[in-house]
């Protein structure tokens, strides 16, 4: 494991030795466009581990993407000599209405020049922020897929996300629930308590054997681009532009054959899978975003 390598793999050729928050900053969003989210592996016949020499070999050397705790965690060791702590959060569940009674996310907190920031680079698409957040209460920070705001109440930190209008071109393919969604969503909440990598092991066997776990019952992979992010869950293929010409976010949706999903996943996703990919989406209530 070195840094020359992983900087090699997400395009990065600035300077790392100074923490400020531009640095930061860039080394986020090289990541997020350079790495996929994506649990692939558990339905290509493998699985997921909590070992960072692992995911090194795995995200850096051999070039594939991964879910949330294998993202941060590699971002986290990337990071160790800037200074910061490993955070746990707990996301919104819309169709619930409530946050999740469990820490099920991982997310890092940096501190630059006496001022704390959020880094994530490990989330679903839209929700995905692509600069750090800076952790003050009430403060709306734009980006590109939107504003975020973060509020504190009591400890607590909870993370909101204001979007923008959406054009669907096809809605054949596209949930109930995404139709539906308002503008402004609930992403998570979490508390400034540290966590280790290993505080998640229960949480991920849990995603890798629950019938009712959302990684076994759709097979995911995203990917930021420039000017949106493309997503494939199971068998449908969306490319999202956000901000688009007349002022809307613009998606383009499609159901895959096996061949066309082959052909995707390393055209538009530049993945190479060892073993081919059997997709599923057994929830057809899921956010397709």
């Amino acid at each position: 494991m070195n840094l020359s390598e992983y900087f090699a793999q997400i395009a990065y050729q600035g300077p790392y030795d100074n923490p400020d928050l531009e640095t930061l900053s860039r080394i986020q969003e090289h990541h997020i466009k350079s790495i996929p989210f994506e649990n692939l592996s558990l339905h290509c016949g493998g699985t997921i581990v909590l070992n960072m020499e692992a995911g090194f070999e795995k995200l850096v050397r051999k070039k594939r993407g991964c879910c949330c705790v294998e993202n941060n965690g590699l971002l986290y060791w990337v990071l160790k000599e800037m200074g910061y702590n490993m955070l746990g959060t707990r996301l919104y569940q819309p169709s619930q209405e409530k946050y999740d009674a469990l820490i099920t996310h991982l997310i890092l907190l940096v501190t630059i020049d006496t001022k704390h920031y959020m880094a994530d680079a490990g989330f679903l698409s839209s929700y995905r922020f692509r600069q750090p957040l800076e952790l003050m209460s009430g403060k709306e920070q734009p980006q590109l897929p939107g504003t975020f705001c973060l509020t504190e109440d009591n400890i607590i930190w909870y993370l909101d996300k204001i979007g923008r209008k959406l054009h669907i071109e096809d809605r054949t393919n596209v949930s109930s629930s995404l139709l539906n969604k308002i503008t402004h969503q609930k992403v998570y909440c979490f508390t400034v308590k540290p966590h280790r990598t290993e505080d998640f092991e229960k949480v991920l066997t849990c995603l890798l054997t629950s019938p009712k776990s959302v990684f076994l019952n759709v097979s995911i992979v995203c990917w930021q681009t420039t000017k949106g992010f493309n997503t494939l869950y199971g068998r449908t293929y969306s490319e999202t532009i956000l901000n688009g010409e007349d002022g809307k976010d613009l998606m383009i949706s499609k159901t895959l054959s096996d061949e066309e999903i082959q052909h995707v996943i390393k055209q538009k996703f530049n993945l190479i899978l060892e073993k081919k990919l059997l997709p599923v989406n057994n929830f057809s209530h899921f956010l397709l975003e």
